[in-house]
């Protein structure tokens, strides 16, 4: 009716609430035409319009009722931008939403409109422009604490955990007092950083505001944030601490603890969280059965099996189901795990590469293989992780041209200049299959290469014997900046004494500590001696056994027994005996000692050691 008769004088006012309902039911024609209609269109009526726009998450319109607004000489006022603000945060619209701020900042309002400065902050935080956003906080006198944990928990969902930080420390510049929200996102903060000090702190500041006492998720963000620090004692302790406890305190510590592999401790929660008569989630059980895999526990996480399946749980989480996986395949339970399998409504890679990762792990690489086979019959497509586990059992069992085809698909998908784990998995094959020439090959057209890049080729070379290219090796990865760790070290003084490098294997060796940075530890020590031992430096190798700050190994003192043996050195022969019977109940260096004997004609003296051999009792 009034549609048809037109609006005049105070009817205006009636067409502006009937656009108004048109607008917030989406009814955005009917809306518009009687806006049209009216005979005095006010920033009321744009504004219903606006909001109507806004609220059915049709952002572009609302900014083009906002350009209309302003091409009509009507002035916005803080409704209007309110709405504006909304749409550019919703379509991303940040050039259309700083020209708004400027006009805002034109007319003055922020310093008297929180609703319109929390819009502005929200705007930027959308936009993606936390600089801006915090800008406006600091600069805003009246911006209240809700804008400040907005702009933090923004900041934490995309990794900018430090900026996070540092808006704590402008909030108390302004006297704003942090609320549990402000202290749960900074503890999240803190523990994405394994900022364990300043999560220190801030454990003293909520205790000493109470607010612990009031909130079970402020005690298990405290819980989660010295989890993820690695100080698992001191989460236990704060858990036994609370004044309240649910599932996710203990879920979080539960994980805590399969995470760094200490599976009974997370055994030992999960029974003591059955004691308090909670009831553990899809959460709880994923850690508990990782921790199972750990320790072995096969009876228990048949358990857990039984409870998930009673539960029903399977059907919803496909995590559960690769969990299950996961556990039975380091359990060595492989049937199990190939039905829990069999039985997954969605058999993703995830799934497929615990299996593999199984066996690989006990050894049964052609298994691991036979199940690459399947996967791919199944459709699944293999991932990195897949690549890289079959690489390892291509590697290990000699298979060169299985390796050589992964090797062609791996390629042909790029994935070699994105990932330098696969691309040193696939060197490391290579060198397993005796293929040092193609492993060099790759290495040098690799787009990056690391330290395990050149360690993987120089361990290669060095069971070869081939110490002149293991040399040449460690110069070039020198030469890239790339420095060499203990295991590189190792495996250059080991080509080094199997090549007859004695000089360059020694200097290799004393040069470790102020060139690389690296302590000595047990295994150069052994390296070098060999080292020593083989070349006929046997005074030398003594000399350096007494001054080791730790216990030599047998395998030492068995190399230098050897070394006697070709020349004759009873005496030193006869030390090197006493010292590996003392700690090795081997055959070996009686064998080795007897043989000395023997060969410088003291027959007596041979049989004695038989006898010694025989009775493994001293003889003085």
């Amino acid at each position: 009716m009034i549609m048809k008769q037109g609006l005049q004088g105070d009817e205006t006012v009636i067409g502006t609430v009937l656009m108004n309902v048109y607008a917030k039911g989406g009814a955005f024609a009917k809306a518009q035409q009687l806006l049209e209609k009216l005979p005095r269109r006010d920033i009321v009526s744009w504004n219903s319009l606006m909001a109507g726009f806004v609220h059915e998450g049709q952002g572009a319109e609302a900014i083009m009722c906002f350009d209309k607004i302003c091409n009509e000489g009507l002035s916005p006022n803080s409704i209007t931008f309110t709405c504006a603000l909304k749409a550019c945060g919703n379509i991303g619209d940040l050039y259309k939403g700083i020209m708004i701020h400027n006009a805002i900042l034109k007319e003055g309002l922020l310093a008297s409109d929180a609703i319109l400065g929390s819009s502005l902050v929200d705007m930027y935080i959308k936009c993606g422009a936390f600089s801006r956003a915090r800008r406006v906080l600091v600069d805003t006198p009246i911006m209240n604490i809700v804008m400040w944990n907005s702009l933090m928990t923004s900041y934490i969902e995309h990794r900018q955990e430090v900026d996070a930080l540092n808006c704590l420390q402008w909030m108390r510049l302004k006297g704003i007092t942090p609320d549990k929200i402000t202290y749960i996102c900074i503890l999240m903060a803190c523990g994405n950083l394994r900022a364990l000090e300043i999560g220190k702190e801030i454990h003293y500041e909520v205790v000493e505001s109470c607010l612990i006492d009031k909130d079970v998720a402020l005690g298990n963000a405290l819980v989660d944030m010295y989890v993820r620090c690695g100080a698992l004692d001191r989460a236990h302790h704060v858990l036994e601490e609370l004044p309240t406890r649910d599932v996710v305190s203990w879920s979080s510590l539960i994980a805590g603890y399969a995470q760094q592999g200490k599976g009974q401790d997370a055994v030992y929660c999960f029974l003591q969280m059955q004691k308090e008569g909670l009831s553990p989630n899809a959460v709880t059980f994923t850690s508990l059965l990782k921790a199972c895999g750990y320790i072995g526990a096969a009876d228990l996480g048949e358990q857990i099996h039984d409870e998930i399946v009673r539960l029903h749980l399977l059907k919803d989480s496909n995590s559960l189901g690769n969990a299950l996986i996961d556990m039975y395949s380091k359990c060595g339970a492989f049937s199990k795990a190939i039905e829990v399998l069999d039985q997954l409504p969605k058999q993703d890679v995830v799934a497929w590469n615990a299996l593999i990762s199984g066996y690989i792990q006990e050894g049964k690489n052609r298994e691991a293989l036979d199940c690459f086979g399947q996967m791919e019959c199944k459709s699944v497509s293999p991932d990195d992780i897949t690549y890289t586990c079959i690489l390892k059992a291509c590697g290990s069992l000699g298979i060169i041209d299985e390796g050589e085809q992964i090797h062609h698909e791996i390629s042909r998908k790029g994935r070699l200049k994105q990932n330098l784990v696969l691309a040193n998995a696939l060197v490391d094959m290579y060198v397993n299959c005796g293929k040092l020439k193609k492993a060099r090959q790759l290495l040098e057209t690799l787009p990056a290469r690391n330290v395990v890049s050149w360690s993987t080729l120089i361990a290669g070379y060095a069971q070869e014997g081939q110490g002149h290219e293991a040399l040449q090796c460690f110069v070039h990865m020198q030469d890239e900046d790339i420095l060499p760790n203990s295991i590189t070290i190792s495996n250059v003084i080991g080509a080094c004494s199997h090549a007859g490098l004695i000089d360059e294997g020694k200097l290799c060796y004393l040069s470790m500590h102020t060139t690389c940075g690296i302590v000595p530890v047990f295994e150069h020590h052994s390296c070098i001696i060999d080292l020593l031992v083989r070349s006929g430096n046997l005074n030398e190798a003594l000399a350096m056994i007494e001054s080791m700050p730790s216990e030599v190994h047998p395998i030492v003192w068995s190399a230098i027994l050897t070394a006697c043996q070709s020349r004759g050195d009873v005496t030193v022969g006869k030390w090197a005996f006493e010292h590996t019977t003392e700690i090795n109940d081997d055959v070996t260096p009686y064998i080795s000692m007897s043989n000395l004997y023997a060969a410088l004609g003291l027959c007596r003296k041979a049989e004695e050691v038989e006898f010694m051999r025989q009775t493994r009792v001293k003889i003085h």
